[in-house]
């Protein structure tokens, strides 16, 4: 006998409401009378889901299928719940199952693509898509997936023209992939790289909960201050390298801080950001609204975003102003959009000030732009790194030139302004390693745009993910001189190279993303390497080339000239990031107290 509709219709109601724990007790009960009741199982795995007990999702979505064979649809949930485990080559298999009972099934192909996606099966999560949309051209859900696939693969152009279509289709989500692609793709503008955001934020607008509680205002300028950051990332991630000093060095009789880990994963490193937090909030299950009310309740009066439109965004929280100030850092390169957030810390570099004579960043920005003094961000590296060895090209007698940037930063008119860095160094080769480079049919569809600008594939090497980090930077053992991205500039690529003894060359622009390695370069006291336009790039990374000498001189100093540099500095930059933090309260105390 079938559970009763009214409940079932019940947990569904408490599944929207977000009240998880009350949906998976009353699933409980159900399934008491009725075990294999497959609606009931399938509501039981969503509200697991939910809490962040992935496994146990799993373990009921496994028994409705096998209850129930015959149904497709459960086996996709199967697909589903495994993915979200982290199981993406089992997903794939139980999407595979349910696709051979209904071949076409529009949520069987979402759900194969999301999982051939989470596994890094990029150019089978791109078929996936195509086919998917050949069967089901207004599906917005493939449509969703098919851009993401496309910026994985590096078509960030290809990716925002079917975003754009996908914003129409009101795929989830869309506008905020647009906003990310936006950052990556050559063809889109400043101006039009602020539009997508600005798309992307009244979104944002549109979701974020109603009836939440009232946050207190204050207006003392001067007060110890309690601030919190907000991210899913406090783990073995790279944002990890920067936080580490700003928790470690940020004047606690200044401010008060608090982490919210939104995330069921934990590790070592998490333990060690743990320690240096006066209060930690791990989330495993929450919603915006239940979030909202925890960050209401510790009274925070600067909240953090650091996700900006990353895949686990948390800007929805952020924009709901659970505190007086609201502020977006670090974890992404542009502007939120969002009316909700007041302040986004960057630096003179990054983004130069009205009257600089580069370019107006307050104008492509919807924040208030807070300055840090020097480098916005400061870098430590987690455990002790492998030695620096010797310059490769001493004992290879060519050079190796090398990007481990993501595979979504690279671009048809970067490929070819590399193209003109190997023809300006005869002999020379190019290595390129991401995460995306898992698959050898990747591998092969990125030597082949190389060969389509030139290169013959002798010189062209993509190497597939190492299994930790320390072997990720032995890699840079065999590279001279790395080459960052544009427009979308690396991060921690650029720190990791200089840590490993490797000059990096950057080519400046006119947005955020397109600066950080002039910002990064400047702080480590090689700002030379940042360049202003593609001739210059050439010409820089040819002068490191033609003196093996010096390029071996720098190799043997570099690190040590890194760490000493402000860009390692945690107390100065503790007390720089503070003094910013202090302004961007005072001038929310100021403006609160105008008549």
């Amino acid at each position: 006998m079938a559970a009763p509709q009214e409940k079932i219709a019940r947990i569904e109601f408490l599944l929207s409401q977000g009240r998880f724990e009350q949906a998976r007790a009353a699933a409980e009960l159900l399934l008491r009378r009725e075990p294999s009741d497959m609606q009931v199982l399938s509501l039981m795995a969503t509200a697991l889901l939910r809490l962040g007990r992935p496994v146990q999702a799993v373990h009921y979505a496994a028994r409705a299928a096998e209850a129930h064979p015959a149904v497709p649809e459960l086996r996709f949930n199967v697909a589903q719940m495994l993915t979200a485990a982290g199981r993406p080559e089992e997903a794939i298999a139980a999407a595979h199952a349910g696709l051979a009972l209904a071949p076409d099934h529009p949520l069987g192909l979402r759900q194969l693509a999301e999982a051939q996606l989470r596994a890094g099966h990029l150019g089978g999560a791109l078929e996936t898509c195509r086919l998917g949309r050949e069967r089901h051209p207004a599906d917005p859900f493939l449509a969703g997936l098919h851009a993401t696939a496309q910026l994985r693969l590096g078509d960030a152009t290809g990716a925002v023209s079917s975003l754009r279509h996908a914003v129409r289709l009101g795929a989830p989500n869309a506008e905020a992939l647009l906003a990310f692609a936006a950052n990556c793709d050559p063809c889109c503008t400043p101006e039009e790289v602020l539009e997508a955001h600005r798309l992307a934020g009244e979104q944002v607008a549109r979701t974020v909960p109603r009836g939440l509680p009232p946050v207190r205002t204050h207006d003392d300028p001067d007060r110890r201050l309690r601030v919190g950051f907000l991210s899913p990332e406090f783990r073995a991630h790279a944002i990890a390298h920067f936080m580490a000093p700003l928790l470690a060095h940020l004047d606690r009789t200044e401010f008060h801080v608090t982490c919210y880990h939104v995330s069921m994963h934990v590790d070592e490193v998490t333990a060690h950001l743990r320690s240096l937090a006066d209060a930690w909030r791990h989330e495993t299950a929450a919603t915006p609204k239940s979030l909202h009310e925890r960050i209401v309740a510790d009274r925070i009066d600067v909240i953090i975003d650091l996700t900006g439109y990353t895949e686990e965004s948390l800007t929805r929280v952020c924009a709901a102003r659970p505190a007086p100030l609201t502020a977006t850092y670090l974890g992404y390169p542009a502007t939120s959009g969002c009316s909700g957030i007041d302040v986004r810390f960057v630096d003179a570099r990054t983004d130069p000030p009205r009257g600089s004579g580069e370019y107006d960043a307050d104008a492509l920005s919807t924040e208030r732009l807070v300055r840090i003094e020097g480098c916005f961000v400061c870098y430590a590296p987690l455990r002790e790194p492998p030695p620096v060895a010797e310059l490769p090209a001493r004992t290879g007698r060519r050079i190796t030139f090398a990007t481990f940037n993501a595979f979504h930063k690279i671009n048809p008119p970067l490929i070819a302004l590399w193209a003109r860095v190997l023809d300006a160094v005869p002999g020379s080769r190019l290595m390129l390693k991401s995460l995306a480079y898992r698959e050898s049919e990747v591998r092969e569809a990125l030597t082949r745009r190389f060969e389509q600008a030139g290169i013959t594939r002798d010189r062209i090497e993509v190497v597939p993910p190492t299994a930790d980090m320390r072997d990720h930077l032995r890699m840079y053992d065999r590279v001279d001189i790395a080459l960052d991205t544009f427009p979308y500039c690396g991060t921690t690529t650029t720190c990791e190279a200089l840590l490993m003894g490797v000059p990096v060359v950057s080519l400046v622009g006119r947005i955020h993303a397109a600066r950080v390695g002039l910002s990064l370069l400047a702080a480590a006291g090689v700002e030379e390497w940042a360049v202003r336009d593609e001739a210059s790039y050439v010409r820089r990374a040819a002068q490191l080339a033609a003196d093996i000498e010096k390029l071996a001189e720098i190799r043997k100093t570099l690190r040590a000239r890194m760490l000493a540099s402000s860009l390692c500095d945690g107390p100065v930059f503790g007390r720089r990031f503070g003094a910013a933090l202090r302004e961007a309260w005072r001038q929310f105390c100021r403006a609160a107290t105008r008549p």
